[in-house]
């Protein structure tokens, strides 16, 4: 994975934490995603022709966002092991760093009430 594509995914990461902790925020991310992640990651130099959109799963909705195809550098060939092993690790840390904090385990929590 590309150092881009890895910082994208820590960015995601911390924006979508952020999302589930403040609810302001996360209806500003909806009705204006562009102009939200401009300020909130401080993005500069974004196309005017740059579409963002923002979905929100529910209970009975699922998306799976198919990201565009990488480029494969001269001399072709599949990523290697070890660039699909560490890219594995670090998304296990970013999944264990959202759902270790309070709020998320809050949520369980309620979650698991509901299903009584």
């Amino acid at each position: 994975m590309t150092e881009q594509t890895t910082n994208r995914h820590e960015q995601e990461a911390k924006i979508i934490a952020k999302a589930w902790q403040d609810e302001a925020f996360k209806q500003e991310l909806i009705s204006n995603p562009k102009a939200t992640l401009i300020r909130e990651l401080g993005l500069e130099d974004v196309p005017d022709s740059l579409e963002i959109r923002v979905l929100e799963e529910n209970p009975n909705t699922r998306y799976l966002v198919l990201p565009l195809k990488p480029v494969i550098a001269a001399g072709g060939g599949e990523l290697p092991e070890e660039e699909i092993k560490i890219d594995e690790a670090k998304k296990e840390r970013q999944v264990a760093e959202i759902t270790e904090t309070e709020y998320f385990q809050n949520l369980e929590e309620k979650a698991e009430e509901l299903k009584i």
